[in-house]
């Protein structure tokens, strides 16, 4: 197909991205089970999709350049062959 490159889908594992969704929010970093995932997201912007294994993860934002008073901090259980925003 004219030059489309078609990634296959790992069943195994699934594809996880956040998304910044709030209004005048500050920009924020994410962290899962405890290692930074995405610095500086902004309203509106999505990190890119990562492949994670089945499992729990903990996903913690905090404000900018800080890990005081996590904004949010919420277990997340991921299944095998999903697609989570």
């Amino acid at each position: 197909m004219g030059g489309i490159k078609v990634r296959k889908f790992d069943e195994n594992y699934s594809l996880i991205r956040v998304f910044h969704a709030v209004p005048g929010g500050d920009t924020v970093d994410i962290y899962i089970n405890d290692r930074l995932f995405y610095k500086g997201l902004s309203f509106t912007q999505f990190t890119s999709y990562i492949y994670v294994p089945k499992g729990k993860y903990t996903l913690i934002v905090y404000g900018e350049d800080t890990i005081d008073n996590p904004i949010l901090s919420q277990e997340v259980e991921v299944n095998n062959d999903e697609l989570i925003t």
